[in-house]
């Protein structure tokens, strides 16, 4: 048996949160798109609004994580 070398990589919080953030959005648009194949009728308007002012406050709670984790002392 050999062991793996493979450096660990530690990732910051901003990098976690931008990753939840794509993943929570492909997710959603994904899901999305079955509703609309099943036939289910929905307002695309206001489903883009929400989208985008739920993705905006999480980019923004994102920026205010990185702000405080940050290490610039």
């Amino acid at each position: 048996m050999s062991t793996n070398k493979r450096p660990v990589v530690y990732r910051n919080a901003t990098e976690r949160i931008t990753t939840m953030l794509w993943g929570t959005a492909v997710v959603a648009f994904g899901i999305g798109v079955i509703a609309w194949l099943m036939g289910y009728d929905f307002d695309l308007e206001l489903a883009g609004i929400v989208a985008f002012a739920i993705l905006g406050i999480w980019i923004l709670g994102a920026a205010i994580v990185a702000m405080i984790t940050s290490n610039d002392d």
